[in-house]
């Protein structure tokens, strides 16, 4: 009896897939630096050569692995700052996805506590954190627009948000119990300089740390 063929396309899929899960593996246990793409085809089982179908090096794999990290982050963060309903709220809810982010699962929480410098290198020249930037900066304008925010230099502000943010990621990846602690810290932080004289958010920010 003749064996169905698998399609060219569905091996390539099956292919680039075990080589992101060993990519994973690798460099949550071994790190970046440590791994060779001989470490990773091995971990994969496919054939020795064949990495370089699918990725130009280790550096590109790790890119592939990091946009799928934080591909559903970038949809997430502004969900939550447009459904806030207060200053503290837009703050808080998106500093508090991304303090969420690294402890869905353990292996992701290694890749980046393992992997610290070459994450934060890649993150800033990926599309994702553009698309973040440029999400976070629209929503700042419309929320000064609207008079919730005082004026500012939206592009600066979000900036130093997405940076600060991307502290929180790691610094949670290493110690989740120092992350909760960052989380509030960088909500009440920015609370003072985005809500204008007028509006007092002190009380806003009370309520919700009591829960």
């Amino acid at each position: 009896m003749q064996r169905e063929r698998i399609p060219h396309s569905e091996t390539r899929k099956m292919n680039l897939s075990q080589f992101i899960a060993a990519g994973r593996h690798v460099f949550a246990t071994i790190g970046y630096d440590a791994a060779s793409a001989r470490d990773i085809v091995k971990q994969s089982g496919l054939a020795q050569g064949s990495f370089y179908n699918y990725f130009s090096d280790k550096r590109a794999l790790f890119e592939t692995i990091l946009a799928q990290i934080f591909e559903p982050l970038v949809p997430l963060l502004k969900a939550e700052r447009q459904q806030a309903t207060s200053p503290y709220e837009f703050l808080f809810n998106a500093f508090e996805a991304c303090y969420v982010l690294p402890l869905n699962e353990p292996e992701t929480a290694a890749i980046i506590s393992r992997n610290q410098t070459i994450f934060r290198e890649l993150f800033y020249i990926s599309g994702e954190q553009n698309q973040i930037r440029e999400d976070l900066r629209a929503d700042l304008e419309q929320g000064q627009a609207e008079g919730k925010f005082r004026h500012f230099d939206s592009g600066m502000m979000a900036d130093a948000m997405i940076s600060l943010g991307m502290d929180l990621v790691v610094q949670t990846a290493k110690d989740p119990v120092a992350g909760k602690a960052r989380l509030v810290f960088l909500a009440e932080l920015f609370l003072p300089r985005i809500v204008p004289d007028d509006l007092d958010g002190s009380s806003d920010s009370n309520a919700r740390r009591s829960h």
